[in-house]
């Protein structure tokens, strides 16, 4: 078997996890959905699944 590369560490997140990570966090912390998504450029559904997702 060869080597593979270099291996990531599976505690590094990429923007893309660390985005979802903050708009997640600020639901729970009690802000609105429409207004966290609106600030993020998503739809209110999207977020929803990411809420569903990390819960």
């Amino acid at each position: 078997m060869r080597p593979r590369g270099p291996h990531r560490p599976a505690a590094e997140h990429t923007p893309r996890q660390a985005r979802r990570a903050a708009a997640v966090a600020l639901v729970r912390e009690g802000s609105r959905r429409v207004a966290v998504a609106a600030q993020y450029g998503i739809s209110p559904r999207t977020l929803d699944r990411w809420c569903a997702a990390s819960a």
